[in-house]
């Protein structure tokens, strides 16, 4: 996704248009941890969307799947788009507003207006979710084959040899084919899928969580606590806690 000309010109439009700080921030994958981090290039992003670098990793794992708003510090509110494609989440549209801002603007409207502005950033995610399939359209049978496996079996062992050999390809092909039409490797996607069915068991069940981790094809508590909170910035209990009493004070965005 770096330096993605379409995802650069994009997000130039959307500053342009709601005069407002608006940034793409990547969720990168380095030794298998995973962290927000901002682009750099392109035009897209300078920081200026969250006050600091733990905030904004709270933000994006909130808004994992769907977009969330949430207050700061000093009237300063922000929101996160996800933007998702192959089933997981490459990154995060992220823009901040100062409430007294928009209220001199418009009032009391001026979350609403905040909420009008998500609504757009949604369609933006939405467009360039597509725009990055198309880019890999010639291996998208391919990768969507791969990706429907993971999506089922992601319960249960699962490699890149033991996949290429199940599609009767070599495992260096699969892996460019994938890299080019999902963005992500494979070891990266199929630890996304495991986090994020977890984080769903976690929040809608009451199952241990060593329970939750097998399930999920773990195969150590310590392996799912690391790669958990490598890719969601908090704890499986932590995300349990919150999820009890909400994600983020002013929740997923109503009406999106």
């Amino acid at each position: 996704m770096a330096g993605h000309p379409t995802l650069a010109g994009w997000v130039e439009d959307c500053r342009r248009v709601a005069g407002r700080p608006v940034e793409f921030v990547a969720t990168r994958e380095s030794g298998g941890a995973a962290e927000a981090e901002h682009e750099a290039n392109g035009g897209v992003g300078a920081g200026e969307a969250a006050a600091d670098a733990a905030a904004l990793r709270a933000l994006c794992a909130a808004a994992a799947t769907e977009p969330v708003i949430s207050p700061g510090d000093g009237g300063r509110w922000a929101a996160a788009v996800p933007l998702r494609a192959a089933g997981v989440t490459l990154g995060h549209l992220v823009i901040a507003h100062e409430t007294e801002a928009m209220a001199g603007e418009a009032g009391e409207g001026g979350r609403e207006r905040l909420d009008a502005l998500v609504r757009v950033l949604r369609l933006v995610a939405e467009r360039l979710a597509r725009e990055i399939g198309e880019a890999g359209e010639e291996n998208s049978p391919l990768v969507e084959e791969a990706c429907q496996i993971v999506q089922a079996e992601y319960c249960h062992p699962l490699s890149l040899g033991e996949l290429a050999r199940r599609l009767e390809v070599s495992e260096g092909h699969l892996s460019r084919a994938f890299h080019h039409a999902a963005g992500v490797r494979f070891v990266d996607y199929l630890a996304r899928v495991r986090v994020e069915r977890a984080r769903v068991m976690l929040e809608t069940t009451a199952r241990p969580v060593a329970e939750v981790a097998r399930a999920c094809g773990f195969t150590s508590l310590s392996q799912f606590h690391r790669v958990f909170r490598a890719r969601l910035a908090e704890t499986p209990r932590d995300a349990r806690r919150r999820a009890a009493t909400g994600p983020v004070q002013g929740g997923a965005v109503p009406g999106v």
